[in-house]
């Protein structure tokens, strides 16, 4: 607790609150629309923690524990969005770091601008271990890989353990 309430603060003091990147969380769906959860949600405060905005509670777009959106609305806002944390389940088997995988898991996710500036991060990169330990016991180490993706600065050397860059050929 002690780590991760000290980073907390490292961030807030050196990230002010217009240099904080936009982030989209979610995943398409087969159905085409656009998965996300709701604002009470761990993923979202620690976002918020590391210096990032979660987009879709920014934009009041999100207010249920689960939510399906239009992806048209979506790809709409997304135009700002600096990052995607996709969610994908068994993203890390099914497309490793390829964004070819990805894109051709639905090509809709290319409509999504971070999937084409290859600033997308799938968030199991250990499996369901993001679940079982990060936001669990170790939420200090997910800041850390949030932090070091979002302000590298500030964590130069940190190799994340749980956000896996979606963007390689």
């Amino acid at each position: 607790a002690a780590d991760y309430l000290a980073l907390k603060a490292q961030v807030a003091q050196a990230v002010a609150s217009d240099e904080r990147p936009l982030v989209l969380h979610g995943q398409v769906t087969k159905d085409n629309t656009f998965s996300t959860f709701g604002p009470g949600r761990i993923d979202y405060h620690l976002t918020e923690d590391a210096g990032g905005r979660p987009l879709l509670v920014e934009l009041d777009l999100v207010n249920d524990a689960f939510t399906s959106l239009a992806l048209e609305d979506v790809i709409e806002v997304a135009v700002d969005a600096n990052f995607w944390w996709n969610s994908t389940y068994y993203a890390d088997e099914r497309f490793g770091s390829s964004i070819s995988a990805l894109l051709a898991d639905n090509p809709l996710n290319g409509a999504l601008p971070p999937a084409e500036e290859g600033t997308t991060f799938h968030i199991f990169g250990r499996g369901e271990d993001l679940y079982k330990t990060a936001y669990n016991y170790r939420a200090d180490l997910i800041l850390k890989d949030l932090v070091s993706i979002l302000h590298p600065e500030l964590l130069p050397d940190h190799e994340p353990l749980w956000m896996v860059p979606i963007n390689e050929e």
